[in-house]
């Protein structure tokens, strides 16, 4: 590679929000599975969850509580 720069960047795969959305539809419907809606999704379990945990949070306006040292 003469004199090129290779940088190879690490870290996990980007989600597309279509999946997101899609998965918290199916989710909703209560029709599919979870692990149905991680294969068709391309989502882990954990990730899911997060996202309906996210979105419990945010729509029943639940105050997160950090504890320690600010």
């Amino acid at each position: 590679m003469d004199g090129a720069i290779v940088i190879i960047l690490g870290g996990r795969p980007s989600i597309k929000r279509e999946n997101v959305t899609k998965a918290l539809k199916l989710y909703d419907t209560q029709n599919v599975t979870i692990q149905d809606i991680c294969t068709m999704c391309n989502l882990s379990k954990n990730t899911l969850y997060n996202y309906i945990r996210q979105r419990k949070l945010t729509h029943d306006n639940v105050p997160i509580i950090i504890e320690g040292k600010i």
